[in-house]
């Protein structure tokens, strides 16, 4: 989730979302927001979980860390979008919020989930 402030602001808000979909935002620097009214876009995005299993903390060589490297980029893993696409997009998105001092909560309906293949 990330906030786009209307008007000049060179700071970078976002968050990511629990299991429940809570999300904490926070600037690049700080937690919390500053005041003012923000365009909303959400995205997730999905990747399959890999069939490779990751080396032993202790114990593996170099060689095996460098393999199991090789191996992960080569691996062809399914990634899907689970959000609309407009909600993605500053120009589209139809959610704000108007953010005051103290805490802050706010609800966003983002319809049906979605699942589209990106590869």
């Amino acid at each position: 989730m990330r906030l786009m402030p209307e008007g000049t602001s060179s700071w970078v808000i976002g968050g990511n979302t629990n299991a429940s979909g809570t999300a904490t935002i926070r600037t690049d620097k700080y937690a919390g927001v500053p005041a003012g009214t923000f365009k909303v876009t959400v995205s997730k995005i999905y990747e399959t979980p890999t069939q490779i299993q990751k080396p032993a903390e202790t114990g593996t060589t170099f060689a095996e860390w460098e393999a199991w490297r090789a191996a992960m980029d080569a691996e062809k893993r399914p990634r899907y979008k689970h959000v609309k696409e407009e909600f993605e997009n500053v120009d589209q998105t139809p959610l704000s919020i108007t953010i005051t001092k103290g805490k802050n909560k706010e609800t966003f309906d983002l319809g049906e989930a979605v699942e589209i293949l990106l590869d």
